[in-house]
């Protein structure tokens, strides 16, 4: 026992060390518009601002919904002012996952396979990108491992209590990403199968009441609709055009996007392991295979029939397939007397933080609305490409600055509000004379040459009317546009 807890920290902190990124690496927030609205909706409501983001001044629901972002919330308290905050709370749900692939494949093949199992999922790429960005992907995985080892826990005498953990898991991983309550199948049939069918499914139904129920309340304070979801609200996928349904059409760049030799290696390690458990370890296996076969396999033949997120979407899959791969690696060893020893499991693990660990990426983003926030005067106009639910936030105390879009393809401009009206207002390369007027008048009129360079659409248009003087000495892409002389005083 003493030697398995040792061996459980050894793997918590290897996994640690794997997964982490700093807050200042994922500020960039990669992913729109889910994880720009559910940071921005986080550190507000850390703020005690409410759960929402802000465009043009307007108040927004995110569109991930309510329960993301209150995942976060946490994160930002305790890192005030930080845009890159939330990946820590994804970090402990992504160790979380880690520590529950242990127990599974301990429980399948002993130590060895729980070490196994556990770095074959923190190993992975796509848990490793998850795991660093602000999405929901990662902690929604973790917590259906974690329901998966409860129900592991209580699959052999159907106990109503390990059910009921196993399905609270599921129902918050279910609140992260709807598509996670296809989970909840395996838990009501082992029930079922097990002649206990009323523990399954007040196990099941109690948890979800709690969740639909919650979920409407919020649908109805936002929306006036308990049925309308913050997706219908949005109608967008991912923006500017209609949310689609399922469709075979997208199983070909579904596809695609999971052609890869890790996914092809773990897809054919995961199905060689199930085999080898299976055989060799008949009833611990069967929970782990249930809850793949019931539940996470046909959540990815959704998502397959669904637009196309990338390898990451189908994490509980792969991540359930490593454990199995795992085990059956370690239930291919020998039954010699080193099997049993730690060292050389523990060895393994921490070879496993040395090699090959991912490095920081650079925020392009947040270094430019940093510098940008050090720039931009009071009541002045900012033309820019970075998205204004994102860049908001910097400018807040920069009373009365407006952020005007370049283009239609910066992120709102294309969507139109309630009444019709443009959500993040006129954009630059379609208000030419207007931004002009502004500047004749003296309004400080300012370019990010960060998202919009020289010899883009927008700055020609900008340039054909107003002169660059030069840039900020507090932003070097932060550049002053002015009348042409003799104009700066001319009347409307």
């Amino acid at each position: 026992m003493r030697t398995t807890l040792l061996l459980a920290v050894l793997v918590a902190a290897v996994c640690t060390v794997r997964l982490f990124r700093t807050p200042w690496s994922a500020s960039g927030l990669a992913g729109e518009p889910e994880s720009v609205e559910s940071a921005v909706a986080a550190r507000r409501l850390a703020e005690g601002r409410g759960l929402s983001f802000e465009v043009a001044g307007q108040a927004l629901p995110p569109r991930t919904g309510s329960w993301f972002p209150a995942a976060l919330a946490p994160a930002h308290l305790a890192l005030p002012g930080e845009p890159g905050a939330g990946v820590l709370a994804v970090l402990a749900f992504s160790v979380a996952g880690c520590l529950s692939a242990f127990a599974l494949g301990r429980r399948m093949a002993g130590d060895w396979g729980g070490v196994l199992a556990a770095l074959a999922v923190a190993c992975a790429p796509a848990f490793g990108a998850a795991a660093g960005s602000v999405r929901p992907e990662a902690p929604s995985a973790a917590l259906l491992l974690l329901g998966a080892c409860a129900l592991a826990r209580g699959w052999k005498h159907v106990e109503w209590r390990w059910l009921a953990a196993s399905a609270l898991c599921v129902v918050g991983a279910a609140a992260l990403r709807p598509l996670c309550a296809w989970c909840a199948l395996p838990i009501g049939l082992a029930g079922l199968h097990r002649g206990r069918a009323w523990a399954g499914i007040g196990a099941l139904a109690l948890p979800f009441a709690a969740l639909v129920g919650a979920t409407a309340l919020w649908n109805f304070w936002w929306f006036g609709d308990p049925l309308r979801t913050a997706r219908a609200f949005w109608g967008t996928w991912p923006d500017g055009g209609p949310l689609p349904g399922l469709s075979a059409s997208f199983v070909p760049e579904g596809l695609r996007e999971l052609a890869s030799p890790w996914v092809a290696g773990i897809a054919a390690a995961g199905a060689l392991g199930a085999w080898r458990v299976r055989m060799a370890h008949r009833e611990a296996s069967a929970p782990v295979l249930a809850f793949a076969l019931l539940g996470a396999a046909p959540m990815s033949v959704q998502q397959l029939l669904s637009p196309p997120e990338g390898a990451a979407a189908h994490l509980p899959l792969l991540a359930l397939l490593g454990v199995l791969a795992g085990a059956g690696v370690a239930s291919l060893l020998p039954e010699k007397p080193w099997r049993a020893a730690m060292p050389l499991p523990a060895a393994i693990a921490s070879l496993a933080a040395l090699v090959g660990t991912p490095r920081e990426a650079i925020p392009v983003r947040r270094i430019a609305a940093d510098g940008l926030a050090r720039a931009v005067p009071r009541g002045a106009v900012l033309v820019t490409g970075i998205n204004p639910a994102y860049l908001g936030p910097f400018l807040a105390g920069r009373s009365g600055a407006t952020i005007v879009p370049a283009t239609r393809e910066v992120a709102y401009a294309r969507l139109r509000g309630p009444c019709g009206r443009p959500l993040a207002g006129p954009v630059a390369d379609e208000s030419i004379p207007a931004i002009e007027r502004l500047a004749r008048r003296g309004v400080p009129v300012l370019v990010d040459t960060s998202s919009v360079p020289p010899g883009s659409r927008a700055w020609m248009a900008l340039t054909s009317r107003l002169r660059p003087s030069g840039a900020s000495r507090r932003c070097a892409w932060a550049v002053r546009l002015r009348p042409p002389a003799g104009l700066a005083s001319r009347p409307d």
